[in-house]
Order: structure tokens, then C-alpha cells, then sequence
């Protein structure tokens, strides 16, 4: 019985292996299709080291006299251009090549105009890729960006090349990076009176300069960016201007970072503190080993009140930049037209509900300032005054 179930099988295997094979036998190859469509003419794309979908030479089947379309132009997202390890397809070539060597003489660049009554092969043409190379203000390479002639640079902040530990600023068209960088600027591909056959490799490169600085650094161009950060690296408008319109600036508690400043004015900000609970209030709260340099505030004003005095809060300091300082650096820093307006309720007894230390000198920066040396605080040119007003 199991004999003959073993042969009843071995009999359907036969036979569908027999319906498979005659199927596959049945079946035309793409030339067989194309010669009864009228095809009589072999076109061979030598992709010459590169591939496509794996192959290394493609077949088009054409009439005489017909015009020929490229596979992955006419098939796109099905079949696959060309690649070959990062370089360009400068296009197909009339040539020859020798049986031993391998190696191709190029001749006339192919036409997609052009006609064929016989049977011919051309030769994919590699050239190294047309890059915009990005270099450092110390003179190192960055990265190479892949374009075609005529695309734009990518300027992009979130496009930059990631430099680990250093933060990107701008780019710039000089190597000193005092040239700002023109957004329209595009890859011009060859040089005058240059190409492929006389072309260096450095007539593939367009170079862009870099400019990072190290350190984590939050870049401000307007002040919704100027959100709470580490550190600081002011941009402004194309005024140089970082303009508040009378909205607030963030609270940060407390600054241990840098403000690079870059002659940038911060103007028309305002830190109201209402009911305010903290020990330390200023528009950076407390300054430890701060550094705030090359940028002028305008028309900034802290408006801070006390209406009850606030748990756990033995004395409140209260200035401009910080109700104190320590460590603390200003370089090149001015104020103009800034102002501290402070409010302190009294109690049932008739006394301050917190008692409050501050500056009363023109100069209310953070409590303390006879103590600036001190405390390791370092003021370098600075101008102007903030006025302090008792409400």
C-alpha cells in the first residue's frame, strides 16, 4: 500500500514538473518579443565598471531609424540608472574597446537625436562627482556635498555637517569667513574652457567656508529662539537686531554658560516677575562663572514685585542681569535706556514682606558690586547705566 502511494506521488511530481518545463519552453525572451514587434537593431550600453540592478550591460532592442529612450528613463522606479561607486554618468559614448585591456577610447558623445541601423555599442562615460566642499576656518575638510551643475548649496542650518563637540555658525564664500555666504550662489560645474577630457579633479570642487566655534551653542536670530540654553551665540536680523516687541524674555534661574554677542543689540525686552518667589532675579537669575560679551541691551526693562514673602525665601536679591554673581565676566557690554522697576509690599508689622537686597548705585547689574573683586566678577568695558525705580 505504501508502495503504491509512493509511486502515485513520484507520477505528480512528473508531470507537474512536465507542464512547468513546458511552460518555461513556451516562454519568449525579451529579444524574441522585440525582433517580432520589427526590432532588427542591437543596442548595447557598456555601463563601463558601473551597474544596474545588478548588471553590468544593458540591451535595447530597436527598429531601424528609431528613436532609442534609456531603460531607467522610460521604466523609472523599475529599473535603475546607473551607479558606480559615487561617480558621475557624464553620459554615453561612441568608442572602442580593446579585447585584452579592457581599457575604452572614447569617441563622439551619443545624440539621443541620433538614429541606428545597425547594430552598436556605446560606452558609459564615469567622471568624478561635482561637489561643494565644505571647509573649516582652520582650513579642514568638513565634507564633500554631491550636486549637478546649476544646484544651489544647501544652507540650511539643520542641513550643516555635524562637527562633534563644536557648533556650526555660518557659512562664508572667503577663508578668513568675513564674506557671508550668497544663498543664490550655484555649483557652476566645469571652469571655463575645461571638460571631462581636460579636467582636474579640483574642477569638480566648489569650495564653501565653514565657521564653528566650540562648544554647545543655542544660535539666536530672533527672540523666540532665545529659549532657555546652555550657551548663547547671537545672530540678530539683517540689522544685527534681536527685537523683543515688548514680550517677555525666559526665565532662567540660573546662568553657568556664555552670551557671544557679536555686537548684537538685544532691544525692547521685558522680565516681569509678579509675586515673585525666587532668591535670585534678574534676567539670568544667578550668574556663576557666566560670560556676557559684545552685545548692547536696549530699551530692556525687570519689572519685580513682592506682594508676600515667599516660603522658604530667607533674602531676595534683585538686578538687572542677576540678583548676584559670581566668577562672572561682562566684555564689551552696554545699556541703553534699561531699568529695574522693584515693588515690595509691606506686612501687618509695617516691615518689607521678604527682605531685599539690591543695588542702588546707576549701575544695578546684581546686588553686591563693591564686592565684584571679591567674588571673582570682571567688568571690561562696559557703558551706560540701569536705572533702578523703587514702585
Amino acid at each position: 500500500m505504501k508502495k503504491k502511494r509512493y509511486l502515485l506521488i513520484c507520477m505528480l511530481l512528473l508531470a507537474l514538473a512536465t507542464l512547468v518545463a513546458g511552460a518555461c519552453a513556451g516562454q519568449k525572451t525579451p529579444a524574441e518579443l522585440a525582433k517580432e514587434n520589427g526590432a532588427t537593431v542591437i543596442v548595447t550600453l557598456d555601463l563601463a565598471g558601473g551597474t544596474s540592478d545588478g548588471q553590468t550591460a544593458r540591451y535595447l532592442y530597436v527598429r531601424e531609424n528609431a528613436p532609442i529612450v534609456l531603460p531607467w528613463d522610460a521604466a523609472k522606479d523599475v529599473i535603475y540608472a546607473p551607479s558606480n561607486s559615487g561617480k558621475r554618468l557624464e553620459g554615453f559614448y561612441h568608442g572602442t574597446k580593446d579585447g585584452e585591456t579592457g581599457e575604452i577610447t572614447y569617441g563622439d558623445r551619443w545624440d539621443p537625436r541620433e538614429r541606428f541601423t545597425e547594430d552598436t555599442t556605446l560606452y558609459a562615460r564615469w567622471s568624478p562627482p561635482f561637489v561643494f566642499r565644505i571647509i573649516d576656518g582652520e582650513g579642514n575638510l568638513v565634507k564633500d556635498f554631491t550636486v549637478d551643475p546649476g544646484d544651489q548649496f544647501d544652507s540650511r542650518d539643520s542641513a550643516a555637517a555635524t562637527v562633534e563637540g563644536r557648533t556650526f555658525i555660518a557659512y562664508y564664500s572667503d577663508a578668513a569667513c568675513t564674506i557671508p555666504w550668497n544663498t543664490e550662489t550655484v555649483h557652476p560645474g566645469y571652469p571655463e574652457g575645461v571638460n571631462i577630457d581636460n579636467a582636474t579633479d579640483e574642477d569638480y570642487v566648489y569650495t564653501v567656508y565653514a565657521k564653528y566655534v566650540d562648544g554647545e551653542f543655542k544660535k539666536v536670530y530672533t527672540a523666540k529662539d532665545f529659549r532657555a540654553a546652555s550657551n548663547y551665540w547671537l545672530i540678530g536680523d539683517e540689522n544685527g537686531v534681536i527685537d523683543f516687541e515688548g514680550t517677555a524674555f525666559p526665565v532662567i534661574r540660573q546662568f553657568v554658560g556664555k552670551v557671544v554677542g557679536n555686537g548684537v543689540t538685544v532691544k525692547n525686552a521685558v522680565l516681569t516677575r509678579e509675586n515673585a518667589v525666587e532668591s535670585d532675579i534678574g534676567f539670568f537669575g544667578k550668574l556663576v562663572g557666566a560670560t556676557i560679551s559684545d552685545v548692547t541691551f536696549e530699551n530692556c526693562s525687570l519689572e519685580v514685585t513682592f506682594t508676600r514673602r515667599p516660603q522658604g525665601v530667607s533674602v531676595a536679591r534683585v538686578g538687572f542681569l542677576a540678583g548676584s554673581a559670581e566668577n562672572t565676566t561682562l566684555e564689551n557690554v552696554t545699556f541703553s535706556g534699561c531699568s529695574v522697576k522693584l515693588g515690595i509690599a509691606q506686612g501687618s508689622n509695617g516691615n518689607p514682606v521678604v527682605p531685599c537686597e539690591y543695588e542702588e548705585s546707576e549701575s544695578c547689574l546684581w546686588f553686591d558690586r563693591a564686592s565684584d573683586a571679591a567674588k571673582g566678577n570682571t567688568l571690561s568695558n562696559v557703558q551706560g547705566n540701569v536705572i533702578l525705580n523703587i514702585i
